[in-house]
C-alpha cells in the first residue's frame, strides 16, 4: 500500500504570513483565533495546510447568509506562502459539518485563494475529494486521514 506523500506529524512544520483580510474576518464575527497556520513541508510535496484552526473558526461561527464574510474569505485570503516561493497545494479541500471550502492557487497570479463551495451531500463530497486526489495526484489515504481528524 502507497505511504501518503507528507505526514501532519512530520517535524517540518512552522507558522507562516496570513492576509490581513482573515484578520478582518474574524473581527466581523467576533471571535479571538489563534491565526497562525502550521504548514507542513516534503520534499516531494509543495506544502499541505493544517486547517484544523480554520473549521474551528468556520464551523459554528459562519451566520446563514452571511454575504459579507463569505466576500471577504474569497477576496481577501490570498498570497498564504510557505517560505518565499512555495505555496500551498493545489486545490487542498476541507468542510464543516454542512459546507466546503477550496483552497486554490491561481497559476498565473500565483496566490492561493480560499474559495466557498456551497453545501453539498457529504457521498458527493467524497465524490469529489477523490476526483481531486486523482487529478492531483495525492494519496487518498492521506486526505481521508486529515478529513476525519478535523470533525
Amino acid at each position: 500500500m502507497e505511504e501518503p506523500i507528507c505526514q501532519l506529524e512530520c517535524d517540518f512544520v512552522k507558522p507562516c504570513e496570513i492576509s490581513s483580510g482573515l484578520e478582518r474576518v474574524f473581527e466581523l464575527l467576533d471571535q479571538d483565533f489563534d491565526i497562525q497556520i502550521p504548514v507542513v513541508e516534503d520534499e516531494n510535496f509543495v506544502g499541505c495546510f493544517d486547517v484544523s484552526f480554520m473549521v474551528k473558526f468556520i464551523e459554528g461561527h459562519l451566520p446563514k447568509g452571511s454575504n459579507e464574510v463569505r466576500r471577504y474569505v474569497n477576496r481577501e485570503v490570498k498570497k498564504v506562502f510557505i517560505g518565499e516561493s512555495k505555496l500551498f497545494h493545489l486545490h487542498y479541500m476541507f468542510k464543516t459539518s454542512t459546507n466546503v471550502f477550496v483552497l486554490e492557487k491561481k497559476q498565473s497570479l500565483g496566490e492561493t485563494i480560499l474559495k466557498y463551495k456551497g453545501q453539498i451531500s457529504k457521498n458527493s463530497f467524497y465524490k469529489q475529494i477523490l476526483k481531486r486526489i486523482k487529478a492531483d495526484n495525492v494519496s487518498a489515504d492521506f486526505l481521508t486521514n486529515i478529513l476525519r481528524n478535523r470533525k
